[in-house]
């Protein structure tokens, strides 16, 4: 009768509550509201309901949380806007850490870096930065997303193809593990916890603060979109850009070959175009953005003359601020709120493939879809391989890499379910042709698949890291990329275990470990050889990582913060 009355409490939040409030004097959110909030994000796909919401205002608070789930076996997960698709920061039976009010921003000015909060978000870091006219050099499209979350998968941008991701721009962290002690990691100072943090999916510690590489920053952009017919004439010409950089930013997009999907797709950059072009229901797009200082606007000759788009009407040219360029995206989520498409699922999908195989991996993408599966931004990013040094972030054994996405919208909600299931074959179609994941999507999450997406020895590695920063396993469970020790423990990481997740609303009884276990056999087949492969691209990039860290002997005594 007793355990029974303890398993209920539990559920209820009472006696964690009582706990919580005795042992470390904290204080923990169980209203219904608090939980529910905290049991969605913007995939609106699953859901774990933790026993409360903890939001402390600074490191100290943070401690007593943490030390309090560790000595309770009590999981917890960091989190910022919630901007994850699939519950990734979510936590079920445990509390969710709302990092929201640990935002400090200290810029050093004639350092060029700056000391952020990880639950600060992009913009206010952008904000924060113009002032002394400098700038972070990679923003993810979206800027209103924290730093601690972006940081803890990557962070890809228009910028990316020569600048990195954003976690090649951290210089060092503030991280505090399961002991409740903040510690001081860079490249060259406990560099295995800062390689493991860095898009390590919130495993290892809580990211406090960030020490964020600084650019100068211009004045203006010159923003410049062309059309394209043709896939391989389209993936030549962004190319040609990234290799030479004329432009800041790269990227391409798919978008409808008809007059309201063109126009929808690209605000009606393009109305004097005469669609459709061919019988193909897509074209394609290449934005360029070019940095400029007042009264020196690039000329647009110069910049796509050469290139092999739709000579007539297919170019337009907008000239923004830095600013306005760098938060383009603020009229479409006001407008996807206005509709209320911003609150349906978005099972989301991202993969890299080798340039070599992106043109004929497109199209059979394409093939398969219409545009009522996707209601939303199909993305095809240039990158080269030879800037993104992270180790946590496997790519293609290529030099020239494709980014190819689709930004879903289920509508009706109902098909979330069904994309979702869709993504993991356009993954494992990916990965047929040498391609890689990223790790943000809504697609199976398990300790196997984490396996094959990372490879053989860094998720070796990965998990050795896990045993020593993490042992009880308190950080980030609902990531699913270790084993949870209380519901398996005679299983190894790659043994055929799924994540069902059984508390998720009713019409979503089964998003995580849909997959059964001759899928997962076959599907796994094939899975050493690439591992092999991205093993030794991690050690290239171990080794060839330039030691680009500040000296950061007084960092300490700066203001602690953190996010997702």
């Amino acid at each position: 009768f007793f355990l029974t009355c303890v398993s209920i409490m539990l559920k209820t939040g009472l006696l964690f509550v009582f706990f919580a409030l005795a042992v470390c004097d904290i204080a923990i959110d169980t209203t219904t509201d608090a939980r529910n909030n905290a049991a969605d994000d913007y995939g609106h796909i699953v859901s774990h309901f933790p026993l409360g919401v903890a939001t402390p205002q600074d490191a100290n608070e943070l401690s007593d949380i943490v030390l309090f789930a560790n000595s309770a076996r009590v999981p917890i997960a960091a989190v910022g806007q919630a901007h994850s698709v699939k519950g990734q920061a979510q936590v079920e039976d445990g509390i969710v850490v709302n990092m929201t009010n640990i935002n400090s921003i200290n810029v050093f000015e004639n350092d060029n870096f700056a000391w952020v909060g990880a639950g600060a978000t992009w913009r206010e870091l952008l904000q924060a930065t113009l002032t002394f006219d400098l700038t972070p050099p990679v923003f993810t499209d979206y800027i209103d997303l924290s730093i601690g979350g972006t940081l803890s998968v990557g962070g890809v941008g228009s910028q990316t193809f020569r600048e990195g991701l954003q976690i090649d721009n951290v210089l060092a962290l503030k991280v505090m593990t399961s002991d409740g002690v903040v510690q001081l990691c860079s490249a060259t100072e406990n560099s295995d916890l800062y390689h493991a943090v860095l898009g390590g999916l919130g495993q290892f510690g809580i990211v406090v603060e960030a020490q964020i590489n600084l650019v100068p920053a211009y004045a203006n952009t010159l923003y410049v979109r062309t059309l394209y017919a043709d896939i391989d004439d389209f993936l030549a010409d962004l190319f040609v850009l990234t290799n030479d950089e004329r432009f800041d930013g790269v990227q391409g997009f798919v978008v409808a070959n008809d007059a309201a999907g063109l126009a929808s797709a690209t605000g009606n950059a393009f109305p004097d175009l005469e669609v459709p072009i061919g019988d193909f229901p897509w074209l394609y797009m290449i934005e360029g953005s070019k940095y400029y200082a007042d009264g020196d606007v690039p000329d647009v000759q110069t910049l796509i003359g050469d290139l092999n788009h739709i000579p007539e009407d297919a170019v337009n040219v907008l000239e923004l601020t830095y600013f306005e360029f760098i938060a383009r995206l603020d009229p479409t989520e006001a407008f996807l709120r206005s509709i209320g498409a911003w609150y349906l699922p978005h099972p989301w999908i991202d993969v890299f493939v080798p340039r070599s195989e992106s043109s004929s991996y497109i199209l059979n993408e394409l093939s398969l879809i219409t545009s009522a599966d996707v209601n939303g931004v199909i993305l095809v990013y240039p990158y080269l391989n030879d800037p993104i040094q992270a180790l946590n972030f496997p790519l293609p054994d290529s030099e020239e890499i494709v980014l190819f996405a689709l930004l879903r919208t289920a509508v009706p909600p109902e098909r979330a379910l069904e994309l979702s299931e869709d993504n993991d074959e356009i993954y494992e179609r990916a990965r047929a042709v040498g391609g890689t994941g990223y790790s943000i999507d809504a697609i199976t999450l398990e300790p196997k698949e984490w396996k094959k997406h990372f490879g053989n020895q860094r998720y070796k590695d990965l998990k050795d890291a896990k045993e020593l920063y993490d042992p009880n396993h308190i950080f980030a469970p609902s990531q699913f990329v270790f084993k949870d020790k209380s519901k398996c423990n005679n299983q190894d990481d790659d043994d055929d275990h799924h994540y069902d997740d059984n508390n998720h609303n009713d019409d979503d009884d089964h998003h995580n470990g849909h997959n059964d276990d001759d899928d997962d056999d076959d599907r796994s087949d094939d899975s050493d050889d690439r591992s092999d492969d991205s093993d030794d691209r991690s050690d290239d990039r171990s080794d060839d990582r330039s030691d680009d860290s500040d000296d950061s002997d007084d960092s300490d005594d700066r203001s602690d913060d953190r996010s997702d």
